[in-house]
């Protein structure tokens, strides 16, 4: 059952379980209770930030697409196509998280991905087309010789409109969705989806085993707060007058 679920009483339990703490008798002991749950529970709110932070940065492949509603929509299709056939991962530009570093997180999508789709339509160089932040130095990066190689244009209604860094690149045509996933299994190999598969592996391994070694350090953090106030200020103190300076995320 997930922590924020349970009911006060199980919280306790589960949390002295993980963190054994010593707390005064009554009359006083429901406020180090209190407090003593409110810390466990910064701790399990922060790993889930942290989980949910969490980004892979090794795909399979990678779908790069205009800023228009259709191309995202159709890009967001084909990854989720290939994704429940195929078992695969994929990403594409809107996916990429804008900051300082916008462009280098784009290319890192690029360089980290085996194949690099480009959804090929007359909105991905139409000017009237609002633009990615990156959009044009991606666009020019894209034209790398070492990356042409991996580049595969895809067209939703046929090779009808391609961009001239795309010219004489195969490209596939995806309004048959069972032709696609065949043409896409054969263009990523087997060896290449195994070796994203294997730094996905090691990547969520480091991830989950810093988790871990920050959790023991929180729950050990906890454990030395409520003994250091326990000895300074005794046990009718309130605790919890001290909770905004405590924070452990």
């Amino acid at each position: 059952m997930e922590f924020h679920s349970m009911s006060e009483n199980d919280q306790f339990r589960t949390a002295t379980q993980e963190c054994p703490v010593e707390l005064p008798p009554p009359p006083n002991h429901h406020r180090w209770r209190s407090f003593f749950l409110t810390l466990y529970m910064q701790v399990i709110s922060s790993e889930e930030d942290e989980k949910r932070m969490f980004k892979h940065k090794d795909w399979d492949f990678c779908v790069i697409h205009s800023k228009h509603e259709t191309d995202q929509q159709a890009a967001k299709g084909f990854i989720r196509l290939l994704e429940t056939t195929l078992g695969i991962f994929g990403t594409c530009n809107g996916d990429v998280a804008l900051g300082e570093n916008t462009l280098q997180a784009a290319t890192t999508m690029i360089q980290r991905s085996s194949k690099v789709f480009v959804l090929a339509t007359r909105h991905l160089e139409n000017q009237s087309v609002p633009k990615y932040v990156f959009h044009s130095a991606l666009m020019q990066e894209l034209q790398r010789p070492n990356w042409r190689q991996k580049i595969i244009p895809l067209y939703p209604r046929g090779p009808k409109y391609t961009p001239l860094f795309l010219a004489n690149i195969e490209g596939l045509s995806i309004g048959n969705d069972s032709r696609v996933v065949e043409l896409v299994s054969g263009a990523i190999s087997l060896e290449e989806q195994m070796q994203v598969r294997a730094r996905r592996d090691r990547a969520s391994l480091t991830f989950s085993n810093r988790l871990r070694e920050l959790r023991q350090q929180r729950i050990q953090e906890i454990q030395g707060v409520i003994l250091g106030l326990r000895r300074e200020y005794g046990d009718d103190y309130n605790p919890n007058e001290q909770v905004t300076e405590v924070n452990f995320l």
